[in-house]
C-alpha cells in the first residue's frame, strides 16, 4: 500500500508554483472529479488529465511551469509521504496527525514538504 501511495505521488508530481493546491484523490476509489490543469506556457502538466485513485488515498498536486509536487497518504495509514520531479524523489515527509489515520490538513503539510523539494 505504502508503495503505491508514493507511486501515486510520484506520478503526480510535477513542480511549479500554482494558484492553488489541487486536491485529486479524496479517498474514494474512481476517476478523479479534479482534472490536473494544463495551460500552455504556464503550467509544467501540458495536457491535463483526470488520476485514477484508490480507495483510501488521499493525493494533492501543486505546479509551476518548471516543476511538479505533490503530497499522499493512506486515511488508513500513519505518514505521509511528499514528491516533486526535481529529481524525482519521493520520500516520507511526517507522520499524520492522529493515530486513526491521515487526513487532507496533513496533504497539506505534506505540500509544504514537497514544495521545499521541488524548488
Amino acid at each position: 500500500m505504502k508503495k503505491m501511495i508514493v507511486l501515486a505521488a510520484f506520478a503526480l508530481a510535477p513542480f511549479t508554483t500554482m494558484a492553488t493546491e489541487q486536491a485529486v484523490c479524496s479517498g474514494t476509489a474512481g476517476t478523479s472529479t479534479v482534472t490536473v490543469n494544463a495551460v500552455a506556457g504556464t503550467d509544467f502538466v501540458k495536457v491535463g488529465f483526470k488520476p485514477q485513485c484508490s480507495v483510501d488515498t488521499l493525493v494533492s498536486v501543486n505546479q509551476n511551469n518548471v516543476a511538479l509536487w505533490g503530497a499522499s497518504a493512506s486515511s488508513k495509514g500513519k505518514n505521509y509521504f511528499a514528491g516533486s520531479t526535481n529529481g524525482g524523489s519521493v520520500k516520507p515527509a511526517g507522520a499524520c496527525a492522529a493515530s486513526s489515520g491521515c487526513a487532507a490538513g496533513d496533504i497539506t503539510s505534506g505540500m509544504t514538504a514537497a514544495a521545499a523539494m521541488g524548488s
